[in-house]
């Protein structure tokens, strides 16, 4: 019962917290923009003049190779951190068992890929080489990437209705559930309709809760209901919490937010969540008033540092790329919306 209060009394401190940081910002915040240069675009993945399909995914491994899924042409493409081609793979051989489309990837801690297939409700694991080693059956409603630490251990959003993330052991057996469903259900601008509140107390969604894990087994957890994020150390204990409410966002999430809840919708705010080289945890925005993508920097203890936006030859790059993978050798890279690009991004010094 004491530890229950606790989890209790913990839970309202950071939700009154993100409440009053919010309410404190003020317009006129200092903010830093810094300015990210394509150095490199490409629509070919090999010398034939192959054309991706439709890429759905990427992530970087802990050589910064760049691994991309097309789930078009149900392969799986490998290229070195400046985006010059390595090798591809499909599935396991069979036909029944090839990869289909809908995949998502994640490069896990442990040093093996992760291949998540939407549509055979599958999570397929291989080596960084492609080679396959083995595959589980997933929940139809799991809709997610997984998370790997460097144990083997898989972090899956719950379906549970009462936590917000599970974890399995190496074998995809459940050992725990973390987070209370109260931290995804707050909302500290609109709430939404019947309707909308009640898909949502289901269980979290990939878009509503984002997620990252470091090298060293912290694990990140973004609530866009909330915009709040959650740090969980190694031994799965919540250890801090805080706002990434930047009043530079904040203006034209509400109008858009308060425009669509009349309608009896829901605007997910942040597209993605990852971690820089810097060890900055950046969340990628569409700032539809500025109509243009920004990705929000933020250090792992919850202190603002700026934002990235994409310049080119020295205008502003066109609204066609948002950034969703970061690489520690200073790279930023995007898909581009029409699903068949790939860009490489850099800071400009």
């Amino acid at each position: 019962m004491k530890q229950k209060v606790i989890k209790v009394f913990f839970f309202l401190t950071i939700i009154t917290a993100n409440i009053i940081q919010c309410r404190n910002y003020s317009p006129s915040s200092s903010t830093k923009i810094t300015y990210l240069e394509k150095i490199k675009e490409i629509k070919n993945y090999s010398e034939e003049d192959s054309c991706f399909d439709k890429i759905t995914s990427l992530c970087v491994d802990s050589e910064n190779r760049l691994y991309v899924a097309d789930s078009g042409l149900s392969r799986i493409f490998v290229f070195t951190s400046d985006l010059n081609y390595l090798d591809s793979f499909s599935g396991i051989g069979q036909p029944s068992e090839e990869f289909s489309d809908n995949l998502l990837l994640s490069c896990g801690s442990c040093g093996k890929l992760y291949v998540t297939n939407l549509r055979n409700h599958t999570l397929s694991t291989f080596s960084l080489d492609g080679q396959f080693i083995r595959q589980f059956s997933i929940d139809a409603k799991l809709l997610d990437v997984p998370l790997i630490n460097s144990k083997g251990d898989i972090y899956f959003l719950s379906l549970n209705g009462t936590n917000i993330l599970d974890i399995f052991d190496s074998e995809l057996r459940l050992k725990d559930s973390l987070i209370d469903m109260k931290f995804h259900l707050t909302f500290p601008f609109e709430s939404p309709q019947n309707m909308a509140r009640r898909m949502m107390s289901l269980f979290p969604t990939i878009n509503q809760v984002k997620k990252l894990i470091t090298r060293d087994d912290q694990i990140f957890i973004l609530l866009n209901n909330s915009q709040t994020v959650l740090h969980i150390d190694e031994g799965h204990k919540l250890i801090n919490s805080f706002s990434v409410h930047h009043p530079r966002f904040v203006k034209d999430y509400r109008q858009r937010l308060k425009n669509i809840v009349g309608k009896g919708g829901w605007i997910n705010c942040f597209g993605s969540f990852y971690l820089d080289e810097c060890g900055y945890l950046c969340l990628c925005y569409y700032n539809r008033t500025a109509d243009e993508p920004e990705i929000y920097r933020y250090s792992t203890n919850g202190n603002f540092i700026d934002i990235l936006k994409i310049r080119e030859n020295g205008q502003l790059e066109p609204t066609n790329q948002f950034i969703s993978a970061s690489s520690s050798v200073g790279l930023y890279y995007s898909i581009s919306l029409d699903s068949k690009k790939i860009c490489a991004y850099k800071i400009v010094e």
